[in-house]
């Protein structure tokens, strides 16, 4: 999913579709292209290759990231084949590395949503100004931030966005819903696309929206038969393992009727009425629906042409509430 996530952002940049780089495999951290073609990317705080698997897709060539946790990173070298750099961004010099044609830096942890904000502040929070050195440095001809909507509140992002200016960027900041290109997730981000001495090219038309269902519907038949796992129910909202699909679906949707209310009556007019009888629905952790009398809210659902939702900190409070 994250992939896909990555592609629209870089299709919208209008410099994809050229040949690939013909990578020549070293043996230290990167992989050098061969320099007869256009368009190589790299990525900042790389996490398991993502953004570079989309790259890859919108047919640009990756030829080094960066990441600090071990383990995440031999999950990048499995995605795409070689090895980042493990080390912190702070530690690495840019001088060190190819400048890439398209640079992806996506640090949020400090920011996002699904950060508690109970939880002490990361030492690691302003890391983001260890971006700056690689923009002076390497001075690539687009630049990427991807980040959650908060991020845009932070220093570190303006101060970003002035360095770019300083070095001759166009920029253009916008908060994008990866539902829009295609994904089948409601996953708002900010997305930050910056051009070296000209203008930023317009992202692809919005297309419709892509239910969860349907993304995953061929994989179905090849799963095997499951149940519940005993943390799983215990997690699971009161009313979710309660709720009962109301058969009228008099929003001419799936309705449901929670524990607090009385089981609905089958009637004869049921078999007249066009509607829309669902083959699978998530539940939506957030529950944001009608406060009942009993104190308890409606369950709330994504129906199977609908994208899934993005899980948040608040999220995951409600449901440990219901649980």
């Amino acid at each position: 999913m994250s992939s896909h996530r990555q592609v629209f952002a870089l299709d919208g940049l209008g410099v994809g579709n050229t040949q690939w780089y013909v990578v020549v495999g070293r043996d230290d951290a990167h992989t050098r292209p061969n320099r007869r073609y256009r368009n190589v990317e790299c990525s900042l705080f790389s996490g398991g290759g993502g953004a570079d698997i989309g790259a890859a897709m919108a047919q640009f060539q990756p030829i080094w990231g960066i990441e600090l946790d071990p383990d995440i990173a031999s999950v990048f070298a499995a995605n795409l084949g070689h090895q980042p750099i493990v080390k912190s961004v702070a530690e690495v010099n840019p001088n060190s590395l190819d400048r890439p044609d398209v640079l992806w830096a996506p640090p949020c942890q400090e920011w996002s949503v699904a950060r508690s904000k109970s939880l002490p502040k990361r030492v690691d929070a302003d890391i983001g100004y260890a971006i700056i050195p690689f923009l002076k440095t390497l001075q690539p001809k687009t630049f990427i931030l991807e980040n959650v909507e908060a991020y845009r509140k932070a220093r570190v992002f303006h101060a970003i966005v002035n360095v770019l200016h300083q070095l001759g960027y166009w920029t253009t900041w916008s908060v994008l819903n990866a539902a829009d290109w295609g994904v089948p997730q409601t996953r708002r981000r900010l997305i930050l696309r910056a051009v070296k001495d000209g203008f930023v090219p317009p992202l692809q038309p919005v297309q419709k929206w892509c239910g969860w269902y349907e993304a995953i519907a061929d994989l179905i038949p090849t799963l095997p038969e499951s149940q519940f796992a005993p943390w799983q129910l215990e997690r699971m909202p009161s009313l979710a393992r309660t709720s009962l699909v109301d058969g009228r679906n008099t929003i001419r949707d799936c309705t449901v009727r929670a524990d607090g209310e009385p089981s609905p009556c089958v009637t004869a007019h049921w078999l007249h009425r066009p509607c829309v009888i669902p083959r699978a629905f998530i539940v939506d952790c957030q529950n944001n629906g009608t406060v009942q009398e009993n104190g308890n809210r409606s369950l709330t659902i994504r129906q199977s042409n609908e994208p899934s939702f993005t899980i948040t900190a608040s999220a995951g409070k409600k449901l440990q509430q219901q649980s």
